[in-house]
Formats: structure tokens, sequence, C-alpha cells
């Protein structure tokens, strides 16, 4: 399993990220701010290598594959 903890203190923002191990193809994914409390999202697919999520503002991102 891998996980990768993310930290916005900005405005709701576009994300690629890139480089997970080739055995990953989705990624879960969890947000926590003033409103959701480690609230499940829409799981991430990983293609070619690269996430693509919104990362919601002022928030905490976990992003955990399988």
């Amino acid at each position: 399993m891998y996980a990768v903890h993310i930290v916005n203190n900005g405005a709701t923002r576009q994300v690629i990220l890139t480089g997970p191990p080739a055995q990953v193809k989705t990624l879960h994914y969890y947000v926590t701010n003033q409103a959701r409390a480690n609230q499940p999202g829409q799981p991430v697919p990983v293609l070619n290598g690269q996430a693509r999520f919104t990362l919601a503002a002022s928030s905490y991102a976990t992003l955990a594959s399988e």
C-alpha cells in the first residue's frame, strides 16, 4: 500500500501527481476540511504514471493505493 498526504492552504486547484509505482492503477481519495472529516471522494485513476484530481480549498487530502 502507498499513501500520499497533501495540505492545501489556498484555493481549490487542479493537481497532477506524477510518479506512482507502475502497479498502482487507482488511488482512493479522502478529504478533511471544516465541512468534511476524512470523507471519501471519487477514486482517482492513474494513467501513464499520472493521477489528476481537484484538491479542495483549505483542505488536507490523502490518496491511498489498495
